[in-house]
């Protein structure tokens, strides 16, 4: 409970960006002790349930943040996604999660060093964002990676890629190709995942 209540003393470099859109942050949401679960529960504000079934969780880590937006809270939410830290509690919650890819948008300044490091890099950790629509999730997009504010990223996270939203792209009718892999020559994904 030492951290209770207690800010830090700089803004992440994304909440940085999202004011310079325009935007106000103006709560933070429950999450599992130290993040890696499935599930939303912690000793400081307890159990997060799902916001429609009082019996069930809401999926974890992001549960707070997916029933905060499933009950028309915010519109909007931010967080960080590894293995579906933000789009299992999306799913769960019946709203919409994107992982996005690594350095497209900074976690610069999330937390403590000492809680996840700076140097995290094998297996970082990405910006997850969570809304009602597909097309709030497009809005967040497009305002947080238009030129000006994109500049306010860079400035401060020099590993963000310095790429705009193309709205014509995500606009377009044209159909999407989608590339994977299920074996990167060191890895080999698990049957039930081929």
């Amino acid at each position: 409970q030492r951290y209770k209540g207690v800010a830090l003393p700089n803004d992440a470099t994304l909440v940085k960006m999202l004011k310079a859109a325009g935007a106000i942050p103006f709560c933070k949401t429950n999450v599992p002790q130290i993040m890696f679960s499935w599930e939303c529960s912690n000793p400081v504000y307890g159990t997060t349930s799902h916001p429609l079934h009082r019996q069930f969780i809401p999926g974890g880590s992001s549960g707070g943040e997916s029933c905060l937006i499933n009950q028309r809270g915010s519109v909007i939410g931010i967080g960080t996604d590894i293995g579906g830290s933000c789009r299992i509690p999306a799913h769960m919650a019946g709203c919409v999660g994107i992982k996005a890819t690594k350095n497209r948008l900074s976690v610069k300044g999330k937390a403590r060093p000492t809680l996840y490091g700076d140097g995290q890099e094998n297996i970082a950790s990405c910006a997850g964002i969570l809304g009602s629509t597909v097309d709030d999730v497009a809005a967040f997009f497009e305002g947080v990676l238009s030129p000006k504010v994109i500049e306010v990223g860079i400035q401060d996270d020099p590993y963000m890629l310095p790429m705009t939203w193309d709205t014509a792209k995500v606009s377009s009718k044209a159909p999407m190709r989608f590339g994977f892999y299920d074996d990167d020559g060191y890895i080999e994904a698990a049957p039930a995942c081929r």
